[in-house]
């Protein structure tokens, strides 16, 4: 893996099981970045944040959030849930969609839903990203999901050295 060095990377993510934290950690290292994990001022039930994910909806965000306008590329990642963007993602875009530069999308899922939800992204952003990255979780399993993660970070280190 190639570390970019000009550029400035974010990796902010939210992950409830710890399967998106991993996949985050492993882009973070590769492009050098920094990250900002998105945490739930108050953490629900999972049928509660399945639906409110279903329903569109945000929450309040714990802690201090980076901004991510100090940055020249913003990698976005978030778990599927209900086939849809989760609230913590959806209120970090809505909050900063003014501020964010370019952009890189990344998602975990149990089999399917990341390209509904990147559109989400997409959308709430206002901007297409420079690349996207769907993990599954037997990918994860099985450790087929190394290699997708490199081809992501080597992607998004050369549209970065352009």
């Amino acid at each position: 893996m190639t570390p970019v060095i000009m550029k400035t990377v974010l990796v902010a993510f939210h992950s409830r099981t710890g399967h998106t934290a991993e996949v985050a950690q492993n882009i973070a290292a590769g492009l050098n970045a920094d990250m900002e994990q998105l945490r739930e001022a108050e953490v629900r039930a999972y049928f509660r944040a399945g639906l409110d994910a279903l329903l569109g909806r945000t929450c309040d965000l714990a802690g201090s959030i980076t901004s991510p306008g100090n940055y020249d590329l913003v990698v976005l990642g978030t778990p599927v849930w209900a086939m849809n963007l989760p609230p913590p993602m959806r209120s970090y875009i809505v909050e900063h969609a003014g501020e964010l530069p370019k952009v890189a999308f990344f998602c975990t899922e149990g089999g399917g839903g990341g390209n509904r939800v990147f559109g989400q992204m997409a959308r709430l952003c206002g901007k297409s990203p420079l690349a996207t990255l769907e993990v599954t979780e037997p990918e994860m399993k099985s450790g087929t999901s190394e290699s997708k993660i490199k081809g992501f970070i080597d992607a998004l280190s050369q549209k970065l050295a352009d």
